[in-house]
């Protein structure tokens, strides 16, 4: 268990500036807009997220948070990213410690945050900064931040979210995005947005009086997905140049998530095909079969798996799921852009990614998951729209990198399904296998 940190303010927040800014030699010139600056992104979940709690502190973050290996953000991948043909990183920003931390603490982590971006940005990719809240800390998790748009919570996320516009106002224009919130946990029916149109609103006018010209993301509720932005009215966005509207696709999640355990519907599920109807039924429920009778639950518990997988696979073989279906979701997308007069090089697909098979994953085979990639990335494009893909490494079952290691090998079949390159890389070598 790791102890809290008991060494004296100053020199506890000395050395983390310290080693912030080691990290960067000089800060990036500025540079004017460029049309094609966010078009091709990928996440990066690991450098500034889940930030480490000290153990029986009752909710408390060890700080300096963010210090431990596995939050290192490598300069080797980040050329290895640029190479590949990607121009943007989307960096998740963890904001339970921009909430907690005070005064000089608070101040250092700005500094940490600074130094990350400008990593980046000198690693000749750009940067949308993204506040995606999590579930570690029960004072901050996302239910607890959109409670109601008077709680002093809120306004204290509204007020971080502004800092953070402050501050990021001073590097290169052009190059940097703010997304205030990832997937907010609101508006599944009409109140809920009408609740999340008030709390955008809300974040958008203080952001604004931070920094009127700030590249800022405007995000729908039902969970940042395409049905949260078609309720979003985007009218008190839409004449401001420097917004951007984003939306995340995952559909259909039975193939997507499938043994994804983090997901109760699709845990047991493998060998799910796409399109639906490419090849026979029997051999996903009899790979479901199989995943539930070598599981450790109890006779009980696997005949309620069994049904409920059975249930989600009869689901999908029944609607069909294929190319077309992403196209009419699209096109609803487009067709609400429109109506606000809204150009397609303003809509970012801001996450969509699906499992592949690599440590304890059995996700889409090879060619399945290249075709599902694929098509949502040309659905996309033939738009106008940018896309990021979920994600470069890390827990979640979608990682680009093979595995953990700094300086792993990319999966060379998303780089093709994503008009990218492997082999510029320097990985030469093939995909893992992944038909089972």
């Amino acid at each position: 268990m790791r102890k809290p940190n008991r060494k004296p303010l100053a020199a506890a927040c000395f050395l983390v500036i310290a080693v912030a800014c080691s990290c960067v030699a000089s800060w990036p010139t500025r540079a004017e807009p460029t049309a094609l600056a966010f078009r091709h992104g990928i996440s990066i979940h690991h450098a500034l997220n889940w930030a480490k709690m000290q153990a029986g502190a009752g909710g408390q973050y060890v700080f300096p948070p963010f210090a431990d290996p596995e939050y290192l953000l490598d300069r080797a991948d980040l050329n290895k990213i640029r190479s590949a043909g990607f121009d943007f990183v989307r960096l998740t920003v963890d904001p339970g410690p921009f909430l907690q931390f005070e005064g000089a603490r608070r101040d250092a982590l700005d500094e940490i945050l600074l130094a990350r971006i400008n990593m980046i940005l000198q690693s000749g990719l750009n940067v949308v900064v993204d506040f995606h809240p999590n579930n570690q800390n029960p004072a901050y998790r996302p239910l607890a931040l959109i409670a109601s748009v008077d709680t002093p919570l809120f306004e204290a996320y509204v007020e971080a979210v502004a800092r953070t516009a402050r501050l990021l106002r001073t590097l290169p224009s052009g190059r940097v995005m703010l997304e205030p919130m990832n997937e907010p946990q609101v508006g599944w029916d009409a109140s809920g947005n009408a609740k999340w149109q008030a709390m955008m609103q809300s974040i958008y006018g203080k952001v604004r009086q931070a920094t009127p010209s700030l590249a800022l993301i405007v995000t729908g509720g039902s969970g940042g997905s395409a049905n949260g932005l078609l309720a979003l009215d985007a009218t008190p966005f839409a004449s401001d140049p420097h917004v951007t509207f984003t939306f995340h696709y995952y559909l259909r999640y039975e193939f997507t998530h499938q043994s994804i355990k983090a997901n109760a519907e699709t845990r047991f599920l493998s060998a799910v095909p796409y399109p639906a109807d490419s090849r026979p039924q029997e051999e996903s429920f009899q790979s479901l079969a199989n995943a539930v009778a070598q599981s450790n639950l109890n006779t009980e518990e696997k005949a309620a798996a069994l049904a409920a997988g059975k249930k989600s696979l009869a689901d999908y073989f029944a609607s069909g799921f294929d190319r077309s279906a992403v196209n009419s979701t699209f096109v609803r997308i487009a067709d609400w852009a429109a109506r606000y007069g809204v150009s397609g090089s303003r809509i970012l697909l801001g996450e969509f990614g699906v499992a592949r098979t690599y440590a304890g994953y059995r996700g889409a085979r090879d060619d399945d998951r290249e075709r599902w990639l694929a098509d949502i990335r040309q659905a996309a494009e033939s738009r106008g729209w940018g896309w990021a893909t979920w994600a470069f490494r890390g827990p979640g079952g979608m990682a680009l990198a093979q595995d953990d290691r700094p300086g792993a090998p990319l999966d060379t079949v998303a780089l093709r399904a994503l008009g990218l390159s492997a082999m510029s890389t320097g990985d030469a070598e093939p995909a893992v296998n992944t038909s089972h």
